[in-house]
């Protein structure tokens, strides 16, 4: 998934200022120590895009015959603030340690959007280079061999985290990063006779979190901005906000759908994400993320998780789910199909670490139930994302803390004589390497839709059919 649980996660983006980035020509040795100032205050905001326009000047700025954006050179996009036809830049001379802990931190950020082919020769840069001075953070080693997992390179991802074993044989994530390197190879298929085909209106940005509602395909984007007077763009991704669309079936398409539209503007709120629809069986409720009205008091504006009444295309009563804090990020929403049982992703500081996946349950008289976390035989010290309850019961999540190809996976789990069952992976050809997110699946167990980093653009929604 490139926006974060990343952030890391995807759609639990907080909302942060908009503003035009200055972007770095030919300035003097102060001016840039404080553009990389401003660069540095972006990724504690989360505002990575923002961030990676002024370390991407900084770096040709450095040597603008040697250093390249390194988007292009990995195949990838360029920074959405960066400028389009960059003149030739004055060089400024830096240390071998500022242009090491440059190159950090935008792969870094790259990281945190979920670029790994753009982050890897970056850390490569920085963990080769013999002649630095930079002194790496035990984490750095964590950071780096997660990218090469997501890239499939299982030897190298091993050799690297286990450098990060030397000053703490014990380190959980390590361990468990290291289990992937050591079975991803021989992870048996869930399901023996798959066919996929990709979602026809996938966009160049983030599309995932599909669910299936009378036979269309509600999904999140964040690829489908107007372009208009209203249109905003994300701090973070540097592209428009999330926002749920709807694709209606069509028998006249050859994908089956019509073209997406917005699911309601009654639950869209400029400059602001709205993301991650879940329905009710009956579709008489919907439950989706989106970000508070009111700060967190750092300037930030959370995530939290809403409820609404549903009537066609009518949607009404919205309000915010009473377990929601405006401190904390809550999202990715999903409701059993009886409307029970409310699943969801929270960073808490009384979790098992990282974002778990939790529940609150209605009682009779239609009130929720605290939080409840599900436990370490679901959650990990890493991060749990995009849980769906099919309608036989059994629980979807992505996990990066369960054993898997490198990336998110896609892990099925039950509840049976009072506990979880262990998570078993679904295997390939739905978990790949990449971030593979956002599974569900219609009441037949037979079609369903999942989200994946596999192609170019990002998340990307795949359909399949279970034979």
């Amino acid at each position: 998934m490139k926006s974060t649980v990343r952030m890391t996660l995807k759609s639990c983006l907080s909302l942060f200022c908009i503003c035009t980035v200055g972007i770095l020509r030919g300035q003097d040795a102060k001016a840039l120590a404080k553009a990389t100032d401003r660069a540095n205050d972006y990724v504690k905001a989360g505002a990575y895009a923002k961030a990676i326009a002024i370390y991407e000047q900084t770096l040709k700025n450095h040597a603008p015959s040697e250093e390249i954006n390194y988007a292009q050179k990995s195949g990838g996009s360029r920074s959405a603030f960066a400028p389009n036809n960059p003149k030739k830049l004055k060089a400024h001379k830096m240390s071998s340690r500022q242009v090491q802990a440059t190159r950090l931190r935008l792969a870094n950020c790259y990281r945190q959007l979920n670029r790994p082919t753009d982050a890897e020769p970056l850390f490569t840069q920085v963990f080769d280079d013999s002649l630095s001075s930079l002194s790496l953070r035990p984490d750095e080693y964590v950071h780096y061999g997660e990218v090469l997992l997501q890239l499939g390179r299982y030897d190298s991802a091993a050799y690297i985290l286990k450098q990060r074993l030397i000053s703490e044989p014990d380190h959980e994530k390590t361990l468990l990063l290291l289990r992937s390197c050591e079975i991803a190879r021989n992870i048996k298929p869930l399901f023996s006779n798959v066919e996929i085909a990709e979602f026809s209106f996938n966009t160049k940005g983030d599309d995932n979190a599909p669910f299936l509602l009378d036979g269309s395909l509600v999904f999140t984007s964040d690829g489908r901005g107007s372009g208009g007077f209203f249109s905003s763009k994300s701090g973070a991704t540097g592209r428009s906000f999330l926002q749920i669309y709807q694709a209606k079936p069509s028998e006249k398409s050859e994908n089956g759908f019509e073209k997406p539209k917005k699911l309601s503007r009654r639950l869209f709120e400029i400059g602001r994400n709205t993301s991650n629809a879940s329905f009710t069986a009956d579709g008489s409720m919907v439950f989706f993320a989106q970000n508070d009205v009111n700060d967190d008091n750092t300037g930030s504006f959370r995530m939290q998780i809403y409820c609404a009444e549903r009537n066609g295309d009518a949607y009404s009563n919205i309000r915010k789910m009473p377990f929601c804090y405006s401190t904390r990020n809550y999202f990715h929403p999903a409701v059993s199909p009886d409307g029970k049982h409310l699943y969801f992703v929270a960073e808490r500081e009384d979790g098992v670490g990282g974002t778990d996946i939790w529940v609150s349950h209605r009682s009779e008289k239609g009130t929720w139930s605290k939080a409840e976390n599900l436990g370490n035989l679901v959650n990990t010290v890493a991060n749990e994302a995009f849980p769906f309850v099919a309608a036989d019961g059994s629980l979807y999540f992505c996990s990066k803390g369960h054993a898997g190809f490198g990336g998110f996976d896609i892990f099925k789990t039950k509840w049976e004589n009072g506990k979880w069952t262990t998570p078993q992976n679904l295997g390939m050809p739905i978990n790949s390497p990449s971030d593979d997110i956002s599974f569900c699946i219609d009441a037949t167990n037979k079609r369903g839709a999942f989200a994946t980093t596999k192609g170019k653009n990002g998340d990307d929604i795949m359909l399949f059919e279970l034979k």
